[in-house]
């Protein structure tokens, strides 16, 4: 809902106003008109993109008259992960790898989720932060969590596992 009103701030009727969602998503109607309140209603449905979205409302006839509206978009429910960095490191025994592991938890629409607690398990005689065989980190507001990996004692390959608690992604 937005309201016309003159330079006076009474409330103006039968004046056009145009919508448009300047980042994303829908408006309907997309033009209405001011009644005897001056209101003007539509219903703005946010994009996919979570994050900051705004709604333009300009007045048909003079658009150098306008009002800026903003809504935050979050992410959806999770739906996969993927390994996001840290892969294919080389390292001695019993050292910790030179970068971290990271793994990028996402909504249906590619959004990352935040805070979600994701467990690192490691396999092969290595250990994650610290001397722990697994730990649980909270994905940052970018969908991304991390894991500092220590290296097994013995030569050869390791691996390690993310898993989203209580949950089929992982």
């Amino acid at each position: 809902v937005v309201t016309v009103r003159d330079a006076r701030g009474s409330a103006v009727s039968g004046v056009a106003v145009r919508f448009a969602a300047a980042s994303g998503g829908a408006v309907s109607p997309a033009e209405g008109t001011s009644g005897g309140t001056g209101e003007v209603t539509t219903t703005w449905t946010l994009g996919d993109t979570s994050g900051v979205q705004v709604l333009r409302a300009v007045l048909a006839a003079d658009t150098s008259v306008s009002s800026t509206i903003t809504a935050t978009a979050y992410a959806d429910l999770p739906d996969s992960m993927f390994l996001f960095a840290g892969n294919a490191q080389t390292e001695l025994p019993s050292k910790t790898l030179p970068h971290p592991i990271q793994v990028k938890l996402v909504d249906r629409y590619g959004n990352g989720v935040p805070d979600a607690p994701i467990t690192f398990m490691a396999s092969g005689g290595g250990a994650l932060d610290s001397t722990l065989d697994s730990t649980v980190a909270q994905t940052d507001l970018d969908g991304v969590a991390s894991a500092a990996w220590i290296l097994g004692p013995a030569l050869g390959p390791e691996s390690a596992t993310a898993l989203l608690p209580d949950s089929a992604v992982g």
